[in-house]
């Protein structure tokens, strides 16, 4: 996983399915992201994008709610990127983009 060309190791991954949606919950509470998927759509839809605390940002990518992102699956898993709105940790009262790409194996 990278943050603005930061990569980043977490070591916990989970992996949910409800229907054809996937939840999949990267690091923890403190510092980690959580990513949806719509797995019915043709091609896969990355529905929202939640980062905490990675690379010193934190902030979100909700679809149709500006920023972008684009989902694959493959046989690397699961691979999430595009951009996030937020903050960076050093100056959180100063808005912030992030680039991200996520990859995981459920």
């Amino acid at each position: 996983m990278s943050v603005n060309g930061n990569e980043v190791r977490p070591h916990l991954v989970r992996c949910v399915q409800l229907e054809w949606y996937r939840t999949i919950e990267v690091g923890n509470g403190d510092s980690g992201a959580t990513v949806v998927i719509d797995q019915w759509a043709v091609p896969i839809t990355a529905k929202s994008v939640r980062i905490r605390n990675l690379a010193g940002f934190t902030g979100l990518y909700s679809e149709g709610d500006g920023g972008s992102a684009k989902a694959g699956f493959g046989d690397s898993g699961f691979t999430v990127s595009g951009t996030a709105d937020g903050f960076n940790t050093v100056a959180p009262n100063q808005p912030a983009t992030a680039e991200f790409r996520i990859v995981a194996r459920c």
